[in-house]
């Protein structure tokens, strides 16, 4: 169950929808569209997809410290 303290912002321990493109979707909502433009998908706090990120992806949900790279 959502609670709203978990809601709102992008730092540890909070929930996020976040989807970040090559370009301003607000400018150029095509963006959205073209899946070579979407560079990171992330669902309640999960990376669903990351083509920025240099080492595989469940390498880097084990940092130390519980770090999460953003």
């Amino acid at each position: 169950m959502m609670r709203p303290d978990d809601l709102g912002q992008v730092k540890p321990g909070f929930l996020a929808d976040l989807v970040l493109v090559d370009g301003n979707p607000l400018e150029n909502l095509a963006l959205l569209t073209e899946p070579a433009k979407i560079n990171v998908v992330m669902k309640d706090g999960i990376i669903f997809k990351d083509c920025t990120m240099p080492v595989p992806l469940h390498a880097a949900l084990h940092l130390p410290g519980g770090d999460f790279p953003l």
